[in-house]
């Protein structure tokens, strides 16, 4: 378990800044329309670096990438997708546009730029359901924006935010719809939490063990015979060696409630 959460932690070794995503978008940007194979390279540069940013994605990044995406849609000819991500863009900053380099006017990806309404932002969240009580506390952000975290769009993608404070992003999500949205029990807060709670039990439980193991001790020792004092003797080793594995494992859990808290 704690290598499963260490190795989780470290799917993103550093954080990623909003001046690195304004980067990789601008490459995308670059390269659209050129050189596919480089387009191609550069949205799976902004895929990778999404999950990792620490800060807030503010709503003309979250434009620029849903506008990153639907190109990406428009190129593997999967319009249905393109159409929404580009509903999505003009959603979260009504100032972005797809310049005329881009898409000649008259031409399809131009068309598929405009074919869905874009409406404001407020009127398109609505609950999703995504779980019982799982998004409704904390801060959340969706395409820059503060909101609930049972609220969400469901008739186009959005960029999740949720944070540990006003600023500090715990995870970062490009959901096409709720049910992308990761459970909050993966975050590190709630692991350390539980396993603060599994590693006192288990402790307690350890502690009675050898408790136990004392009294039968005591019994072995008061034995009048060979057969009485070898069956105590089980007894006692057996109460004890289940006592230094829960003692073990409440150490493990210990471990893995502190590597969580930070």
């Amino acid at each position: 378990m704690l290598l499963l959460s260490l190795a989780a932690e470290a799917a993103c070794p550093v954080q990623r800044t909003n001046a690195e995503l304004r980067e990789a978008l601008d490459e995308v940007d670059r390269t659209w329309g050129v050189d596919p194979a480089a387009f191609e390279a550069a949205i799976a540069t902004e895929r990778a670096m999404l999950p990792c940013m620490g800060r807030v994605v503010d709503t003309t990044l979250a434009a620029r990438l849903h506008r990153a995406e639907g190109l990406a849609a428009f190129l593997a000819r999967d319009l249905d997708t393109a159409r929404r991500a580009f509903a999505a863009a003009r959603a979260a900053d009504e100032a972005i546009t797809l310049p005329p380099e881009m898409a000649p006017e008259g031409g399809p990806l131009r068309e598929a730029w405009s074919a869905l309404p874009a409406v404001s932002y407020d009127q398109k969240l609505t609950r999703a359901e995504v779980g019982v009580g799982v998004y409704t506390d904390g801060v959340w952000r969706h395409d820059g924006r503060y909101g609930g975290g049972d609220l969400a769009p469901l008739d186009r993608p959005f960029v999740a935010q949720r944070l540990r404070d006003t600023e500090i992003v715990a995870w970062t999500v490009y959901a096409q719809s709720p049910a992308d949205l990761p459970v909050l029990e993966t975050e590190p807060q709630a692991r350390a939490a539980w396993a603060w709670w599994a590693s006192g039990g288990t402790a307690i439980a350890g502690g009675a063990l050898l408790g136990a193991a004392y009294a039968a001790d005591a019994n072995y020792r008061q034995s009048t015979d060979i057969p009485t004092a070898d069956q105590q003797r089980e007894v006692v080793n057996g109460l004890a060696a289940a006592s230094a594995g829960l003692g073990t494992l409440a150490l493990g859990f210990g471990v893995v409630a502190v590597a969580g808290s930070f």
